[in-house]
């Protein structure tokens, strides 16, 4: 079944395709295929596959079980977020666990306050994070005004997460306690307590600070990070 609302709430049942605009509401026990989204949307939580943003607010106060997540805006999750893919310009907030078994793109602003785990994971902005668990990490900075011309604040502080686990990491202008790489590449003023690597070597551009390094660390008790 298709539908499409321009305001109120969307009752129980399964969708084929949901186009939401202007103030919406999404209904417990509601399903979806495609749901696309042009104005500021709240749910109770969310089971689908495919959420695109456009421009828009969602605001979920329980977990998020999707395919994909992609578009632009403001996305917060009170508890936990799952998901194949999230490619996301704007700010994504999630007050739990953060998943995403592929790869994980955000051109913005990223907070999470449990941990984040994914595949591949690109950021350009900034993140605010306590646990970071990837097989490969990059995160730049963002120089420009497009981001702070629609409404996206903060997306050019500084980035700041206590704990790093990967196989390739490249960061900049990252504040870190303890960050266990293979391989891990690091620039832009860097400040990082402890450095693992399990490989016996880092990059370093020459501005970054390092307290300790350990070289050939295991990072046992750091637990592992995703195969």
């Amino acid at each position: 079944m298709d539908y499409r609302t321009t305001c109120g709430r969307v009752r129980a049942g399964r969708y084929r395709n949901l186009w939401l605009a202007g103030e919406c509401e999404i209904g417990d026990d509601v399903t979806f295929d495609t749901c696309t989204v042009f104005g500021s949307v709240v749910m109770s939580r969310c089971v689908g596959g495919r959420l695109i943003c456009r421009s828009a607010s969602i605001e979920c106060a329980g977990d998020m079980r999707v395919g994909t997540v992609e578009g632009h805006g403001c996305l917060t999750i009170r508890s936990d977020l799952r998901c194949d893919r999230l490619s996301f310009v704007g700010v994504t907030d999630v007050g739990e666990s953060l998943t995403c078994v592929h790869t994980m793109s955000v051109y913005g602003r990223l907070v999470n306050r449990r941990t984040v785990t994914a595949g591949a994971f690109r950021l350009w902005g900034t993140i605010q994070a306590r646990d970071v668990r990837v097989q490969s990490l990059s995160i730049r900075p963002v120089r420009g005004m497009m981001l702070a011309s629609n409404g996206i604040r903060d997306y050019s502080a500084g980035s700041r997460v206590r704990t790093v686990v990967g196989g390739t990491v490249e960061v900049a202008g990252v504040e870190c306690e303890t960050l266990h790489a293979r391989v891990a590449s690091l620039s832009g003023y860097c400040s990082v307590t402890q450095l693992c690597s399990s490989r016996g070597g880092y990059v370093s551009d020459g501005t970054s600070r390092i307290v300790r390094y350990d070289a050939d660390c295991d990072g046992a008790h750091l637990g592992p990070c995703p195969a």
